[in-house]
């Protein structure tokens, strides 16, 4: 696929959304313009024949808010390289505007194990590593380096990772405790995260 092809299935994404056409009624003349006679055309070239210069100020802000967006990207995955934090560094320099999944991505390790340690462990990281440790620290070590590099991160740039992804549980809202031999949070995600690292199906119950 070369750049026109790129090009149109980004205004494509723009134009040939119903939402955004209703909010921005020059998107749907913009589609309609594309589709009106015999055979459609490309919507670049609609762009370029119809004087719609509030669908081209919106189709520039986006694509400024995307290039903003990739910046803060490699900048992150370049800062994660020294300490293997890429996703933290990415989601600390990502606009404000950043859409959040509805549900916090467990499907992502680290994710998985920030969810364990506010749902289980009361935000505590040293709690969720010893009971690790007690589960047995050779099938469990990627998750313990995990959880002391998600530490030190929090330590070195003073945040709660929680508050990057909006995964924090008050203390009355956690329902869940290893402390009463229920099974642990990090089980209930996705079984892919499981067996991708050989979890053990249970933590071991706080003393």
């Amino acid at each position: 696929m070369n750049t026109p092809h790129l090009v149109e299935c980004v205004l494509a994404g723009l134009a040939l959304n119903d939402e955004a056409c209703e909010a921005y009624p020059e998107l749907g003349e913009l589609r309609l313009r594309a589709r009106c006679g015999g055979a459609p055309v490309p919507l670049q070239w609609a762009l370029c024949v119809a004087d719609l210069p509030l669908a081209r100020g919106l189709i520039r802000h986006t694509a400024l808010a995307l290039l903003s967006l990739l910046d803060g990207i490699d900048e992150g995955w370049k800062a994660g390289e020294r300490d293997g934090c890429p996703l933290w560094h990415t989601l600390q320099r990502a606009p404000p505007w950043l859409l959040l999944p509805e549900e916090p991505d467990d499907a992502e390790p680290d994710i998985a194990l920030l969810l364990e340690r506010d749902e289980s462990y009361h935000g505590d990281w040293q709690a969720l590593i010893e009971a690790l440790h007690r589960a047995g620290s050779r099938e469990w070590q990627w998750a313990i380096q995990r959880c002391r590099a998600m530490q030190a991160y929090e330590a070195r740039h003073q945040v709660n990772l929680g508050d990057l992804v909006q995964t924090q549980f008050s203390a009355t809202g956690v329902q869940e405790s290893t402390a009463n031999g229920q099974e642990s949070a990090i089980h209930k995600r996705p079984a892919a995260v499981r067996e991708a690292h050989d979890m053990p199906r249970k933590l071991p119950a706080d003393p």
